[in-house]
C-alpha cells in the first residue's frame, strides 16, 4: 500500500510554471496576423461546408442561433486556452497546461491523446480533401481520373491522393513555421474571399419565404444543431502549441480571441444566406452550400464554393500537421517521450518529431477511412478541453499561505524577536484546495449523468416523474458542487495567493468572472460527451487506458522531475522542490 501511495504521489506531481518565458528551442517569428491566419485556416474548414448543412437540416433558418450558442460554449473553452497560453506559454499546449495544474499522469494522457487525435484528423481530412476534389471535377463537368476513386483491398480502402497531399504538407512544415504560415495565409485569404463572395452574391438572391418558419423544429432542433456545429470552432488548441514561436506574449491570446470572433461572424453570415437560398427540407447532404447555389441558378457561385472547400480543407490539414510534432517535442523535453525527438532543423522546425509522426499519418491516410472513429476522436478532444478549463480554475483558485511547523528557521527567529507581531507564514500551499477538486469532479459527473437522463425515453407517467426526480437530484448536486468551486474565489483575501501568481504574466490576459466561464466550458464539453454512444465511450476509455499504461511503462521512470536539478527553478524562496526518487 505504501508503494502504491508513492507511485500515485509521483504521478500527481506538477511541473512548475517558469517565471520567465522559455523559447523552447524554436524560433520566434509569428505575429498576430500569422496566428489569426493559421487559426482561421484550421477553424474554417470542413465545418462551414458540411456541418452548416447538417445543422440547417436540424434547426432550419434558426441555425444562426445554434451557431451563436455553439460559439458561446466553445468560446468559453477558447478563452481558457487564451489565458493559459498567456500564463504558461509552451509548445505543449493542453499537455503543458494540465501538467502545471493537474499532474504528470493526466498530462501524459492528454499529450498522447492529442498526438493521436491530430494524426488521425490530419489523415481523415486529407481523405476529405480528395472527396472535395472529385466534387469539383464533377461540378465543372470534367472526367474524374480513375486513380482518384481508389479501391478496396480487404478491410482497407486504399487512397493515393490523400497521402500525397499529406506528404506535401509535411514537406512544407519541414521548411519552418514562417514558411507554413506564409503558405497558409495565402490559401486562407483566397478561401475566405470565396466564402465572402458566396455571402454577398447569395444575399442578392435569397428568398425570404425560405426563412418562414424561422424555428421549424423548436428549441430541441436548435440544441441539436448547436451540438453539430460545436466542433466547427475548434482550432485554439493548435494555436496554443505556437506559444513559444510568437514574437510577443500577447500574440497567442489575441489570435485565439480574434479567430473565435471572426469565425463566428463568418459562420453566421454563411448560415443566414444559405438558408435563404434553399428550403431547409431540400438541403443536400453531400455538398450543401454548392447545391443550394446551383438550385438558385448560381452555377458560378457553386464553383467558387467548391474551390474554397479545397482551400479550407487544405489549411485544416496544415493545422493538424503543425500541432503534432510540437506536442511530441514538448513531451520529449520533459522526458515523457524519447529525448532524441528533441531535434530542430536549420529552418527552426521540430524535424525529428515531424518525421517520426509522419509515418503513421501517411499510412492511415493511405489505407483507412476514418468516418467510423470520428466520434472517438471527438470524445478525446472534449475530455482535453474539460481538463484545460479545470486547470485554469486550479491555477487561478485562491489558496491560503500556511505555516510549516518547525521547518522554517526564519519564521522562528521572527517570532522570538517580536512576540506581538503575527508570524508570517513561510510556505505557500502547493496543492489545490481539496474542496475545489472534489467540486470539479462532482460537477463533471453530475452534468454527464444529466446528459444521459435527457436521452432516456419515458412513456408512462411514473417513468416521467422518476426521470424528473432524478434530474432534480442531479441538478442539486451540480449546484452544490458549483458552490464549493466558487467559494474560494468569493472568499479571496490579501493573505491568499493563486498558483498563477508564480509568473510575471499573471496580470496580462485575465478571464473575468472566474470561475464561471471555465465551468460553462466544462458543462458544454461534458454534455456533448454524454450524447455519444456507449460503444464510443468504451473505445475512448480503452485509448485512455493505453495512454495510462504507456506512462507507467515508459514515462514514469524517465520524467525529468525525477532529477531535481534538471528542471526545477523555484519562484518562491520557500517553495519545496519535488522529492528525489529515493525519498518517495
Amino acid at each position: 500500500m505504501h508503494s502504491l501511495t508513492n507511485v500515485l504521489k509521483r504521478a500527481s506531481r506538477t511541473k512548475p510554471i517558469p517565471e520567465e518565458e522559455e523559447d523552447g528551442g524554436l524560433r520566434r517569428c509569428l505575429k498576430t496576423r500569422d496566428v489569426v491566419g493559421l487559426g482561421m485556416g484550421v477553424t474554417v474548414g470542413a465545418g462551414v461546408f458540411m456541418a452548416t448543412g447538417k445543422a440547417s437540416e436540424e434547426a432550419g433558418p434558426a441555425v444562426v442561433i445554434a451557431l451563436l450558442i455553439a460559439a458561446f460554449g466553445c468560446g468559453c473553452t477558447g478563452l481558457c486556452y487564451a489565458e493559459m497560453a498567456n500564463l504558461a506559454p509552451s509548445t505543449g499546449s493542453s499537455y503543458s497546461f494540465v501538467y502545471h495544474s493537474a499532474g504528470e499522469l493526466p498530462a501524459c494522457m492528454v499529450g498522447l491523446t492529442n498526438i493521436i487525435n491530430n494524426v488521425m484528423t490530419g489523415a481523415a481530412v486529407s481523405r476529405g480533401w480528395e472527396g472535395y476534389l472529385r466534387a469539383l471535377l464533377v461540378t465543372v463537368g470534367a472526367p474524374v481520373p480513375q486513380f482518384l476513386e481508389g479501391f478496396a483491398f480487404g478491410p482497407f480502402e486504399i487512397s493515393f491522393l490523400a497521402p500525397l497531399l499529406l506528404g506535401f504538407v509535411i514537406a512544407i512544415n519541414l521548411c519552418g513555421t514562417l514558411a507554413v504560415s506564409t503558405f497558409n495565409n495565402v490559401v486562407t485569404v483566397g478561401s475566405i474571399t470565396m466564402l465572402l463572395i458566396y455571402v454577398f452574391g447569395g444575399a442578392a438572391n435569397v428568398d425570404p419565404d425560405n426563412w418562414d418558419p424561422f424555428m421549424p423544429t423548436g428549441v430541441s432542433g436548435v440544441a441539436h444543431a448547436a451540438g453539430s456545429v460545436f466542433f466547427s470552432y475548434i482550432g485554439f488548441d493548435v494555436l496554443a502549441t505556437l506559444s513559444t514561436e510568437a514574437t510577443h506574449s500577447r500574440v497567442i491570446p489575441l489570435g485565439i480571441v480574434l479567430t473565435l470572433a471572426l469565425s463566428t461572424c463568418l459562420y453566421c453570415c454563411v448560415g443566414g444566406v444559405f438558408t435563404g437560398l434553399i428550403k431547409y427540407t431540400d438541403i443536400s447532404k453531400t455538398a450543401p452550400l454548392a447545391s443550394a447555389a446551383e438550385l438558385r441558378g448560381l452555377r458560378w457561385l457553386a464553383l467558387l464554393v467548391a474551390i474554397g472547400a479545397l482551400g479550407n480543407t487544405l489549411t485544416t490539414v496544415i493545422g493538424c500537421v503543425l500541432a503534432q510534432p510540437r506536442l511530441c517535442f514538448a513531451m520529449a523535453q520533459d522526458g515523457l517521450l524519447p529525448s532524441n525527438l528533441v531535434r530542430v532543423n536549420r529552418f527552426g522546425a521540430p524535424a525529428r518529431s515531424l518525421l517520426v509522426l509522419s509515418v503513421p499519418a501517411l499510412f492511415f491516410a493511405l489505407v483507412f477511412d476514418f468516418h467510423k472513429i470520428a466520434d472517438v476522436v471527438s470524445v478525446g478532444a472534449l475530455c482535453i478541453f474539460s481538463l484545460v478549463c479545470a486547470s485554469l480554475i486550479l491555477l487561478r483558485c485562491p489558496r491560503a499561505l500556511h505555516a510549516t511547523g518547525g521547518n522554517s528557521a526564519g519564521a522562528a527567529a521572527s517570532h522570538s524577536s517580536n512576540d506581538e507581531e503575527p508570524v508570517r507564514p513561510s510556505m505557500p500551499a502547493t496543492r489545490s484546495p481539496r474542496r475545489v477538486i472534489v467540486g470539479l469532479v462532482t460537477f463533471s459527473i453530475s452534468i454527464f449523468v444529466l446528459g444521459i437522463l435527457f436521452r432516456i425515453p419515458s412513456s408512462s407517467t411514473l417513468a416521467v416523474w422518476l426521470l424528473r426526480g432524478s434530474m432534480a437530484v442531479v441538478i442539486l448536486s451540480a449546484a452544490i458542487s458549483v458552490f464549493f468551486v466558487c467559494l474560494p474565489f468569493l472568499q479571496s483575501r490579501e493573505d491568499t495567493y493563486t498558483w498563477a501568481e508564480q509568473t510575471k504574466r499573471a496580470h496580462g490576459f485575465k478571464l473575468p468572472f472566474m470561475p464561471v466561464p471555465p465551468l460553462i466550458g466544462i458543462m458544454m464539453n461534458v454534455l456533448l460527451i454524454s450524447q455519444m454512444s456507449f460503444l464510443t465511450l468504451m473505445e475512448a476509455l480503452f485509448l485512455q487506458t493505453v495512454a495510462g499504461a504507456f506512462y507507467f511503462g515508459y514515462s514514469f521512470s524517465r520524467s525529468h522531475l525525477n532529477v531535481t536539478k534538471k528542471t526545477w527553478a523555484p519562484v518562491f524562496a520557500s517553495t519545496v522542490p519535488p522529492q528525489e526518487p529515493d525519498d518517495l
